[in-house]
């Protein structure tokens, strides 16, 4: 008789689960041995041994008769060996007490009120937030363009064509020919005169001190609120060198 035809009748009749557990002693054995040698560790931490494992063979095998008696239309056709499989796992597991589940997050979740590290802070208090970096970063940007822009107008009050031409190439991203049809000029002529307006406004004083005065002028102000201002983080790698 096959094991398909005793686990159908298995339900009524002892003489057929006493003869499916004979024909399948030795897959459990192997199967038992695989699993003591792969968790030796947990096993022998539990006290459950090789022979713990095969005698739970036996009511693995009552649940896989269950599942195959159970089985959907699409499981028709599979042999009973194929349900003998995740039933053994389970009860192996339970008894060397492996989780076979993954953890559900809630319960290994931290309670953002709680102080961290002993501290009194609160870990609701250390997440930083994005919303409000994304506004400081905005106001320092534009406080500091407003007095670049504020700064190259003094520098080239005397120079209007100058200035005309740097406002429309730099402030409103115009191509030179666009530039050049505002102004009711040649491509070529905006050229030079932002080539000159440049020269001019590279030997400023007060824009070569707005420069090395930001010190936020190559990170944002959230930045530099994690990591520090370039000054300082200069002044930090001069410390690092010295020791």
């Amino acid at each position: 008789m096959t094991n398909e035809y005793l686990a159908r009748n298995a339900t009524d009749n002892s003489d057929a689960v006493r003869q499916l557990w004979d024909n399948l002693f030795p897959f459990y054995c192997k199967a038992s041995w695989q699993f003591y040698q792969a968790h030796k560790e947990q096993c022998i931490r539990r006290g459950v041994t090789l022979d713990d494992i095969r005698q739970e063979c036996y009511f693995a095998m009552l649940d896989s008769i269950k599942a195959f008696n159970h089985r959907s239309p699409e499981q028709e056709n599979l042999h009973f060996i194929s349900f003998c499989g995740f039933p053994f796992k389970n009860h192996a597991a339970a008894l060397a007490g492996i989780r076979t589940r993954r953890k559900d997050p809630l319960d290994i979740a931290v309670s953002l009120d709680e102080p961290y590290n002993g501290d009194t802070v609160e870990r609701l208090q250390l997440i930083p937030d994005e919303s409000a970096q994304v506004p400081l970063d905005r106001i320092d940007s534009d406080d500091y363009n407003r007095a670049v822009r504020e700064t190259v107008r003094e520098e080239l009050c005397a120079y209007p064509r100058e200035l005309e031409a740097i406002e429309h190439s730099f402030y409103e991203g115009q191509t030179n020919e666009a530039a050049g049809a505002c102004m009711g000029v040649s491509h070529q002529y905006v050229r030079s005169l932002k080539r000159s307006a440049l020269t001019r406004l590279k030997q400023s004083g007060k824009l070569r001190t707005l420069f090395y005065g930001n010190p936020y002028r190559t990170v944002g102000a959230a930045e530099c609120l994690r990591s520090g201002s370039i000054v300082e983080q200069l002044v930090e790698k001069a410390e690092k060198r010295r020791f």
